[in-house]
């Protein structure tokens, strides 16, 4: 999607010389002049810029998500604490959080419940996936 160059105007006032390179929910890619990409929320943007960006393809520019705004340096973090990063050119999100295929041994179950009545019962503390 590489547009012209132009500069963009940033909300604090810097500037950034480059080309639109794509648009990933509120997620603007721009290719600098001399060379690095860059990552900018719209949300950031000058309101001459927001329009620029609206009419090549952008369609929630100030949305208040939390998922609109991952990036990879700053993911998407939900309630487990499980991070998520945006797949470029897509809407699709990733889990880069490693997660365990199977639940914990019986005797490693029983020892995070300590001397409890249910470790000592000999009942099945754990169960495996898929059964």
């Amino acid at each position: 999607m590489l547009a012209e160059s132009r500069t963009f105007t940033i909300t604090t006032g810097s500037t950034i010389q480059g080309e639109l390179v794509s648009i990933n929910l509120d997620v603007v890619t721009i290719k600098r002049v001399d060379g690095p990409l860059v990552t900018v929320k719209a949300s950031n943007f000058s309101a001459p810029d927001i329009a620029y960006l609206q009419a090549h393809g952008l369609k929630q520019a100030g949305v208040a998500s939390p998922l609109a705004g991952a990036m990879k340096e700053r993911p998407f973090v939900n309630s487990l604490g499980m991070k998520f990063v945006p797949v470029a050119d897509t809407q699709v999100l990733f889990c880069t959080t490693l997660t365990r295929t199977r639940a914990s041994p019986p005797k490693q179950a029983g020892r995070l419940l300590g001397s409890s009545g249910l470790a000592k019962s000999g009942m099945r503390t754990c169960f495996r996936f898929p059964p």
